[in-house]
């Protein structure tokens, strides 16, 4: 096991993709903890794993270690982080048309979203603020908040403007290339 961690330990898999790593395996867990009943231990691993985002880019930045393959874990891992989690709570809850909506924009996302990492692109003003927001709003999911559902609702509406911004950044990038 140390070997394999060492061999990880270069130049391209740096302590910051470490920490991008650990959020991108950490979704799928927190997903079934939800799932399972395990509210517990799906807060703690969640806020572990998102408060890895806090500390990936300062300390690539410090140790000046920013790779590309750092820039689109990064943005994967976040963007997996809130999906799954949001995905076991849609089943939880038994939201099964919303989840169908929710696996439409997946899909969009995925489409455009290699087209996107291409490049480095500016985060929209308030894209730090929304990833925010999404981290507590599914908190408050996973300890039941009686208010739960309007914060829900805010966070579902707000992801969808900034998703039609970045979307609409995107088409226009592509157009301008042709």
């Amino acid at each position: 096991m140390a070997i394999i961690f060492l061999r990880f330990m270069d130049k391209k898999f740096n302590v910051s993709n470490i920490l991008s790593l650990f959020r991108l395996i950490s979704a799928p867990i927190v997903m079934f903890a939800i799932l399972n009943d395990k509210m517990h231990f799906a807060l703690i691993l969640f806020i572990i794993a998102a408060l890895t985002d806090l500390f990936d880019g300062y300390i690539a930045k410090k140790l000046k270690e920013e790779t590309k393959l750092g820039e689109i874990l990064d943005k994967v891992a976040d963007k997996i982080l809130i999906a799954l989690p949001f995905i076991g709570i849609l089943i939880k809850y038994n939201m099964l048309i919303w989840l169908l909506v929710f696996a439409f924009i997946i899909l969009i996302y995925i489409i455009f979203g290699f087209e996107f990492l291409k490049k480095h692109h500016k985060p929209v003003l308030f894209g730090r603020m929304l990833f925010s927001l999404q981290v507590i709003t599914l908190g408050l999911f996973i300890l039941d908040f009686v208010y739960k559902w309007i914060i829900f609702w805010i966070t579902v509406i707000l992801t969808s403007i900034i998703g039609i911004i970045y979307i609409y950044r995107l088409f226009k990038e592509i157009i301008q290339r042709k």
